[in-house]
């Protein structure tokens, strides 16, 4: 199979070619929340860039084809508001603010028309959370859940998996990296450890996204007297309560750090973070395919978001540098 991206203007348009059938793949729309102030690059969905100020940490999650936005940090300013974009009315709104402290490196998941965040960390504060809020999109209200059970948490990894978060790895309050997995329930606001043994090491900064059913997590690092670069993946597989590592190491592809991930009709996308390049994983063949720097960034991005809507996907925000120093993202490019 042949992939290759198309531009026209600022537009990027994912085809793939199959040796028996040419067929144009569901459009990936990438949106970067680019320069602080004020960048625009308008897609043919004219997808506004985000509303509040640029900045990287940040969590989405998505509910009834509109997306949530908040949290993250730009600097030494942490930030706990919210905001709402429905492709709809095409426009960024604030909602109500985040009842918990300002922080970066959070989590966030949507089960059953609801939103759900917590822990990550602040170090201004010179803390880490472990708590969890849902939020009501109907009310515009926020409601205290029960604490995450593994502990202060910050640079964990989440995925969902049917009706059930699972959150792990991460590290705790006094730095130190973990590779422990626990499962949320909603309906009854219970968090339970998973008996199986996480099957890599532990870590920070990894990435997770779900592939029919099965939950991955892919590279991250994690300090010793050295810094240890990961570059594999590991896949969870609920049914048979299971972790299986499908790649032991590949550090020309692999060696993400703060990337942003998601799974997308039957394949995995692992963007940018310390790496100015998108990578694709087929767990069919278990097989990568490096795509570049599909959208010509020239640098990396630093701990950028994820989110789907209507079919397409975008990821955005970020950390990058400029010859002006560090950048907070906020503008928008597609692909």
């Amino acid at each position: 199979m042949v992939s290759k991206f198309v531009t026209i203007g600022c537009f990027y348009y994912f085809h793939e070619k199959n040796k028996n059938k040419a067929f144009i793949m569901k459009r990936i729309l990438i949106f970067l929340i680019g320069v602080i102030g004020y960048c625009s690059l308008y897609s043919q969905d004219n997808f506004d860039p985000f509303g509040g100020i640029g900045r990287m940490g940040s969590v989405s999650f998505v509910i009834d084809n509109t997306v949530y936005i908040g949290l993250g940090e730009n600097g030494n300013t942490f930030y706990k508001d919210f905001w709402k974009h429905s492709l709809t009315t095409n426009s960024w709104e604030r909602i109500a603010d985040f009842p918990g402290d300002a922080r970066t490196n959070s989590n966030a998941f949507s089960i059953n028309g609801m939103g759900y965040v917590g822990l990550g960390s602040c170090s201004i504060a010179d803390t880490s959370f472990q708590d969890l809020y849902s939020y009501n999109p109907t009310t515009d209200e926020w409601t205290k859940l029960n604490d995450f059970n593994g502990g202060f948490r910050t640079k964990a990894v989440c995925f969902v998996i049917g009706s059930d978060a699972y959150i792990g790895t991460g590290n705790d309050k006094d730095g130190n990296s973990q590779k422990d997995f626990w499962k949320y329930n909603y309906s009854t606001d219970t968090w339970i450890k998973l008996t199986a043994t996480f099957s890599g090491d532990i870590r920070q900064s990894a990435s997770a996204f779900t592939i029919n059913g099965k939950g991955y997590v892919v590279g991250g690092c994690y300090f010793s007297d050295y810094t240890v670069q990961l570059s594999d993946i590991q896949e969870y597989n609920p049914v048979t309560n299971t972790w299986t590592e499908k790649i032991f190491a590949d550090g020309i592809n692999l060696s993400f750090n703060d990337a942003t991930a998601f799974g997308y009709y039957g394949k995995g996308y692992i963007c940018y973070g310390n790496k100015n390049t998108v990578v694709k994983y087929n767990p069919f063949d278990n097989s990568i395919e490096n795509l570049g720097n599909i959208l010509n960034l020239e640098d990396v991005r630093i701990s950028s978001i994820n989110f789907i809507l209507n079919d397409t996907a975008y990821v955005g925000l970020g950390l990058y540098t400029h010859d002006d120093g560090s950048m907070f993202g906020q503008s928008i490019y597609d692909n």
